[in-house]
């Protein structure tokens, strides 16, 4: 009986404590270990409360949260000054294109306007100089001069919006 005593008390000494330390992640032992292997669920000094400190002080957690959210507020730059930035303008791009599409020669102007999009394309000509874009409409397929015409023709029709007071 002594015997058994001897060695039975020990081993259960010993297993308990090897489930144990498995139970809470410290040791890896494949259904008893939580999933979480990377991190031991013991107690760590960190700054999130544990259960135990939230038992003891059920607010404290509350009134810390909300007090590192007002510490991140008050610590965070104020929104950049937006009023300097520089809103660009479509209409002056086309003005400054057509200006200087209007010294150039047509079949070079064909050229670079080929893979061009109508509806842009449109925009410019109808900045440009009657006799140039004349030039330019004949210089080009005859297919793609009817569909820019026909563009030039809708987007001519369409009044212009009036001015904006700045």
């Amino acid at each position: 009986m002594k015997r058994a005593l001897l060695i039975g008390i020990p081993l259960l000494l010993v297993v308990g404590i090897v489930l144990g330390l498995a139970t809470i992640g410290i040791l890896k032992i494949p259904g008893i270990s939580p999933r979480n292997y990377g991190r031991p669920m013991i107690a760590s000094p960190s700054p999130a409360p544990g259960f135990l400190w939230t038992f003891v002080h059920p607010f404290q957690s509350l009134t810390d949260q909300a007090d590192a959210a007002k510490r991140k507020l008050a610590s965070a730059p104020p929104p950049p000054d937006t009023s300097s930035i520089v809103k660009p303008d479509p209409s002056l791009g086309v003005a400054k294109l057509a200006n200087l599409w209007n010294g150039m020669d047509v079949e070079k102007l064909a050229d670079i306007t080929a893979k061009w999009d109508k509806a842009t394309l449109c925009r410019v000509l109808l900045k440009m100089d009657p006799d140039q874009v004349t030039a330019y409409l004949a210089a080009v397929d005859p297919k793609r001069a009817d569909q820019l015409s026909r563009e030039i023709q809708v987007l001519a029709s369409v009044p212009a919006p009036p001015p904006t007071e700045s």
